[in-house]
């Protein structure tokens, strides 16, 4: 998941639309992985999104590295 709406496609400048990706990118990363460093803040019902990003990341991580585990025990 990545937090990019479309209304950024609005924009006719390339580089703000780069920004505008790699700022949601930034967000989506630090959600994923539950670092959670605050200076971006979900408003409204990004809200949720944002909550079912961060449950994705625990989980996929967890899953990801007990499959890592099981693999190198073999």
């Amino acid at each position: 998941l990545i937090n990019y709406n479309l209304t950024s496609f609005s924009i006719l400048e390339k580089k703000l639309i780069l920004v505008d990706f790699l700022e949601s990118l930034y967000f989506s990363l630090v959600t994923f992985t539950t670092v959670g460093y605050g200076d971006i803040i979900p408003i409204g019902t990004s809200i949720i999104l944002s909550s079912i990003e961060m449950i994705l990341g625990v989980t996929l991580v967890g899953i990801w590295t007990a499959t890592l585990a099981r693999k190198i025990t073999r």
